[in-house]
């Protein structure tokens, strides 16, 4: 693993998105890494205790993750809702997990990829800082001094979208519970 300071924006992202690939193992509150203390409360990972909710009626149906993934490669914008308490935010990390999957598998096929970026509305989105440029460099930062105890700088270049020649997939996870005012 190379240092911090010798990752350009391309290796960065790629350390980033094999995080996202490591969900499954993660516990299913708090997203939490194996070894982590729970107080009390047993291991779940995400992968063992995930249901996923299957889709029913209009023109797809089926399960969600799949459903979800053909509806958001043939629209750009993708809003899914539902009540509280029914697996968004589990079936959105899923989600998240398989495109990182994805997207490491098919590093010979790069037309192929799509960079999954996950921001979690709560922690990455500030008064004042809704732009999604914002967002996903909010996100990333977090992701980073998660994975490694160390801090990006907000202004770091390496904290831009990539502009061609990378599809992206970026999922806002918890927008209804922030202010936006």
């Amino acid at each position: 693993v190379l240092g911090l300071g010798e990752l350009d924006a391309a290796q960065l992202r790629e350390q980033l998105v094999a995080e996202l690939a490591t969900w499954g193992g993660r516990h299913v509150f708090g997203n939490l890494r194996a070894g982590a203390e729970l107080q009390g409360m047993p291991w779940m990972s995400l992968e063992a205790v995930y249901v996923e909710p299957k889709v029913f009626g209009g023109v797809l149906s089926g399960s969600a993750l799949n459903t979800l993934w053909k509806t958001v490669q043939a629209r750009p914008l993708t809003l899914v809702t539902a009540e509280m308490g029914l697996g968004k935010t589990l079936t959105a990390r899923m989600f998240v997990r398989e495109r990182a999957l994805d997207w490491l598998e098919a590093k010979d096929a790069p037309g192929e990829r799509w960079l999954p970026i996950y921001v979690r509305c709560a922690d990455d989105m500030r008064a004042g800082h809704t732009e999604l440029e914002d967002l996903v460099a909010s996100a990333w930062m977090r992701q980073w001094e998660e994975r490694s105890g160390k801090k990006l700088r907000a202004r770091d270049a390496r904290l831009v979208l990539p502009r061609e020649g990378v599809r992206v997939v970026i999922v806002l996870d918890g927008l209804d519970e922030v202010n936006l005012s």
